[in-house]
């Protein structure tokens, strides 16, 4: 009987963590995991944890791209060609 009790625990505990916690992909620890499309092929994207608009249309003219037109992409700033 015990065993069938521990079996039991441990379904209903293991059940509950998987409904609960973030899954690997939304945790970051996923190498597999869908990413956003790439941008088109005419910008390009750098990560900038503080991506702003000034800061993007900033930091495209600093990479020689035309400062126009450059947006937010979450963390990436895109830059116009």
């Amino acid at each position: 009987m015990r065993i069938v009790y521990m079996a039991a625990v441990m379904f209903l505990v293991l059940a509950t963590m998987s409904s609960t916690s973030p899954s690997f992909c939304q945790a970051g620890g996923c190498i597999g995991c869908p990413r956003a499309p790439p941008p088109p092929s005419d910008e390009t994207c750098y990560e900038d944890l503080k991506c702003s608009a000034s800061r993007c249309h900033l930091g495209c003219i600093h990479r020689g791209y035309k400062g126009t037109g450059s947006y937010c992409r979450g963390r990436d700033c895109c830059c116009k060609h």
